[in-house]
């Protein structure tokens, strides 16, 4: 039975091969929100912001860099994910987030590593605390065709247990496998993550 909305494994054909499109990110327009929870983008970063329906709605923030003939995209992508069973809303974050990253990277594994559409290399997870916050983080390299993306998942929740949804960021690095990587964004994606909280 799926418990989940497919955010994460999703967004990872998103990622790969996307074009740049949307609204640029400025002062004015800044302060992002989904129902239940809120946070600010750092502005007249490059970023450009687009809202996406399908296949569940989330905020995307997009940038390319050029390194020579070589083109990184850097990906934050934003979206709520309820609690749907009963029995999970009791349980606690550490144990949802468990659930939500082991559901998500098997979902990877069946629908990609052994359909031959990507290579995955050894998933870690773990926690942080950013701005007094803990969020349940999920680590990986997915490898198409050259393609190289470097992801890491976020996942927030406003109380320790009882929680009826949460927030999931998912932060990516794509660009071909012979570039060298910088973390251009990093810093962007600390403050978000400082920024955020529950409305």
């Amino acid at each position: 039975m799926k418990f989940w909305t497919l955010v994460l494994a999703s967004a990872i054909t998103a990622i790969l091969g996307c074009a740049v499109g949307g609204t640029r990110v400025t002062d004015t327009n800044n302060s992002l929100h989904t129902n239940h929870y809120e946070w600010v983008v750092p502005p007249e970063r490059g970023w450009n912001l687009r809202q996406l329906r399908e296949p569940a709605p989330s905020l995307v923030l997009t940038d390319n860099l050029q390194l020579g003939p070589n083109k990184i995209e850097f990906r934050i992508r934003v979206a709520e994910n309820g609690i749907v069973a009963e029995a999970l809303r009791r349980q606690s974050a550490k144990f949802i987030a468990d659930d939500f990253r082991r559901y998500n990277r098997n979902v990877m594994v069946e629908e990609g590593v052994k359909t031959g559409q990507y290579t995955l290399s050894e998933v870690e997870t773990g926690e942080i605390e950013v701005g007094g916050k803990t969020f349940w983080t999920m680590e990986y390299r997915i490898n198409q065709q050259g393609l190289l993306n470097h992801a890491t998942m976020f996942l927030y929740f406003p109380k320790p247990s009882n929680n009826e949804h949460f927030l999931v960021i998912l932060y990516s690095e794509a660009g071909p496998s012979n570039t060298v990587w910088t973390s251009k964004h990093k810093d962007d994606l600390m403050r978000i993550l400082e920024s955020v909280k529950a409305r």
